[in-house]
């Protein structure tokens, strides 16, 4: 599950069973930083969790704009 919060930094929280990463990302570059890993055991899992949100950030980054604008004054 995938979504994002109405507070800055834009960030979503990617989890997956016990597994819980919540990444800040930039809405311009759409490049993406790690801020917390929860109940993650291995870099594997790490790394697929990674390849889940690069292959969504665009629809997440469209679904951002489409609740809170293109302006991330809050």
């Amino acid at each position: 599950m995938v979504y994002s919060h109405d507070h800055l930094p834009r960030h979503v929280h990617l989890r997956r069973g016990d597994q819980r990463i919540k990444m800040a990302f930039d809405r311009h570059s759409l490049n993406f930083d790690t801020m917390e890993i929860y109940g993650v055991g291995t870099f594997a899992e790490i790394k697929g969790l990674f390849r889940y949100l690069e292959a969504n950030i665009v629809t997440l980054n469209a679904e951002w704009e489409k609740i809170h604008g293109t302006n991330d004054t809050i």
